[in-house]
């Protein structure tokens, strides 16, 4: 009488045979795997605020620092002009001679250029930060809206409370910085300030011719038309093609 076992699969699995897999992976389920969570259309609009705002404050950085480092060197060049009319400023009443008074009067002239250019770009600044100051204001009612648990605008759904009064929601748009005065601004200052540079330099070269020997003219002009050949290949000369 012989007696008969059974064998389980895995009894009779070879030395080489693959490890047996688990039920609920032979039915193409995974545990270790989850579903990845979409993202929201919300998370996706504060990605884009985020990035709408960051380039808005990139933006006016760069207007501000423009705006700042043509005020800061026009009103030490007014500063310059200013000791240089003084100094040509006849002491007695006569007048003195023609390149005397061209000296004078070029100086004068580009004081008043160079003072023009440092205000202008002065209040080009204060218009920047009179609008950085309104949007951290506007952003500091929302996050106290917020934090209050209520919503940032009105609950009328057409309409929206917006920093600059109440305007229908679906017309509402960031505010954003005011690059058209900023260009022109930028504009006045840069041509003020240029014409105030060339009239300075033809007032100190008048000067030179007023009080030095013909060598010491000659060489004086001869530098100062180098000076505007140069300035001017800066602006005209072509740009090489990329």
């Amino acid at each position: 009488m012989s007696a008969t076992f059974s064998q389980s699969p895995t009894s009779m699995r070879g030395p080489y045979d693959p490890p047996p897999q688990n039920p609920e992976q032979q039915n193409g389920r995974k545990y270790s795997e989850k579903p990845h969570r979409k993202k929201r259309q919300d998370d996706q609009n504060k990605d884009d605020d985020k990035q709408r705002k960051k380039a808005r404050e990139d933006l006016v950085q760069s207007w501000m620092d423009r705006l700042q480092l043509i005020s800061v060197i026009t009103t030490f060049f007014a500063a310059t002009n200013a000791q240089l009319l003084s100094i040509t400023t006849p002491t007695d009443s006569a007048p003195g001679s023609a390149s005397l008074q061209l000296s004078n009067a070029t100086l004068a002239a580009s004081l008043v250029l160079e003072s023009f250019s440092a205000v202008v770009s002065f209040l080009g600044a204060f218009v920047l930060v009179r609008y950085k100051v309104k949007e951290a204001t506007k952003e500091e009612a929302q996050e106290e809206a917020q934090r209050n648990g209520r919503d940032t605008w009105t609950a009328d759904p057409h309409l929206e409370q917006e920093f600059w009064g109440v305007v229908p929601a679906r017309r509402r748009k960031d505010k954003e910085p005011p690059v058209i005065l900023l260009e022109r601004a930028h504009t006045i200052s840069i041509a003020s300030a240029s014409a105030g540079f060339v009239a300075g330099a033809i007032g100190t070269v008048a000067y030179v011719w007023a009080m030095q020997p013909s060598s010491v003219n000659i060489t004086t002009s001869a530098t100062l038309g180098v000076c505007l050949v140069l300035g001017a290949g800066v602006w005209f000369w072509p740009h090489p093609k990329e």
